[in-house]
């Protein structure tokens, strides 16, 4: 588009100064409307960083129950063949 060029090159004064003017008059219609888009973009983004901290917490509180379970299973098998397990192995017979 050579008129995006003209204007920000500064090549075509009067292209350049309608769309100043233009900006100028729109701006107090259109300045509600920016201010609740960027409201609405604000509390999205809260709502993911609230959203992600939950998920963040359910995946650490199912991981600590896993490591849980595991010690518990770990100290199981010892006690019932009476000598320790090999960690990441199988004991031969």
């Amino acid at each position: 588009m050579a008129w995006v060029d003209d204007v920000l090159k500064g090549e075509n004064l009067l292209t350049t100064a309608v769309i100043g003017v233009g900006a100028a008059v729109l701006l107090p219609v259109l300045r509600p409307a920016l201010k609740t888009a960027v409201k609405g973009g604000v509390i999205a983004y809260d709502w993911a960083c609230r959203v992600a901290d939950e998920t963040r917490q359910t995946i650490q509180e199912t991981a600590d129950e896993a490591r849980t379970g595991a010690r518990e299973a770990r100290t199981n098998v010892r006690s019932k063949s009476g000598s320790p397990a090999h960690e990441g192995g199988s004991t031969s017979s």
